[in-house]
């Protein structure tokens, strides 16, 4: 059978309307959901994460031991920061999330010499930060090199130890103390190997 023109013409049409009302609502369902250019009326979002990092408060010795080698009674040796040839002085880091307070003794059973116990002349330190904090020597200190006596505490932390520096920095280029010590053998000492232990305690800053 043959069909006319105008009749084709008609059919064309109708099949073209039939498809691209098909093709819009099927664009339809998907909108918002696929990024089809000029169907997205905010082509950009923004989201967010969070996180919640307690406080904590942590310190380590990076340098926890000092030797001084031989000693004659009556003769000083200090650490590097107060004698150029002297053994390196403690390094204590704050590695915790806060900045921290630091406060230092040496326990009765843990002198360094038998003829001088506790508190005393013959065993001093002093303290120094490399960032922006202020170090602060126990009881205060009249010595040039800003030494005092290094305080010994019956026990810990129950008794006053010494305020060795306050804010210590958590930040990296800020985080570290270091302590200098300055020891004196007293007359009459005994001979023998000799030795202290010095405890260190944080607290939030």
């Amino acid at each position: 059978m043959d069909i006319s023109n105008n009749v084709l013409a008609v059919l064309v049409v109708a099949a073209m309307a039939i498809s691209i009302a098909s093709t819009m609502s099927v664009l339809s369902n998907f909108q918002g959901r696929l990024p089809f250019e000029g169907l997205i009326s905010q082509p950009t979002q923004s989201g967010e994460a969070n996180v919640t990092l307690p406080a904590e408060v942590a310190i380590e010795l990076v340098n926890s031991s000092v030797d001084f080698g031989d000693l004659s009674v009556g003769e000083s040796n200090a650490t590097s920061g107060l004698n150029a040839g002297g053994p390196l002085p403690l390094a204590l880091r704050n590695i915790g999330s806060v900045d921290v307070n630091v406060s230092m003794s040496m326990l009765s059973t843990d002198y360094l010499w038998e003829m001088q116990t506790g508190t005393s002349e013959y065993f001093k330190f002093n303290a120094t930060s490399n960032g922006s904090t202020y170090a602060l020597w126990y009881g205060g200190s009249d010595d040039p090199d800003g030494l005092t006596q290094v305080p010994a505490a019956p026990g810990w932390p129950s008794t006053d130890p010494a305020n060795v520096v306050y804010n210590l920095s958590e930040k990296d280029d800020e985080d570290t103390l270091l302590i200098e010590l300055n020891i004196t053998a007293p007359s009459g000492e005994p001979a023998g190997a000799k030795g202290a232990t010095l405890r260190f305690q944080a607290d939030i800053g």
